[in-house]
């Protein structure tokens, strides 16, 4: 899949993300018995984690050449889709459901984001800030929850776009000029 399609990917995650948020203002779901706003909830919370699915490959290719940064970005991979896929059968249920699959995505997703920006940060192939920017806003929304959590992990994925997609238009103008 080519990075262009990955980007694309982390701007409907950010944007399924985005709109997870705006529904929690309005309506927070409860746990069972979901009505039409929790269902649009928890439907835009799987786009969110199946944009986050395609685009962390991309991620690991613009912070990490190593082995050790690829598995980690892997195993984040792995957290986002079990917990896409425990929010598919919550989907289908109409509440809460799998929740062991979810718990499980969670820590696999913050382990493999924590690892990928530490290797990051100690192959310096990005800006200094931005290996921790996944980790920091995802650890971050999760801890707010229905108090804006969704958002922060949004606009995680938004910097991250747009500093990569500035570094992959930026290379080969670079390499025009030489």
């Amino acid at each position: 899949m080519t990075t262009n399609r990955r980007l694309h990917a982390a701007v409907v995650a950010a944007a399924g993300y985005l709109v997870v948020a705006a529904i929690t203002l309005v309506a927070p779901q409860p746990n069972d018995h979901w009505n039409a706003a929790g269902r649009a909830l928890e439907a835009a919370f799987i786009a969110g984690l199946l944009g986050s699915v395609v685009a962390i490959p991309a991620v690991t290719d613009y912070l990490t050449q190593r082995s050790f940064g690829r598995l980690a970005g892997r195993l984040a991979q792995v957290g986002y889709l079990s917990m896409a896929i425990a929010s598919a059968a919550s989907l289908i249920k109409g509440g809460d459901t799998l929740g062991p699959v979810f718990v499980l995505g969670v820590f696999a997703t913050l382990l493999g984001l924590l690892l990928l920006g530490l290797g990051g940060i100690r192959e310096g192939l990005a800006p200094r800030w931005t290996p921790v920017v996944p980790f920091a806003s995802m650890l971050v929304g999760i801890a707010l929850a229905d108090h804006g959590g969704c958002a922060v992990i949004a606009a995680g994925w938004i910097v991250m776009t747009v500093v990569m997609s500035s570094s992959s238009t930026a290379a080969p103008a670079a390499t025009a000029v030489a």
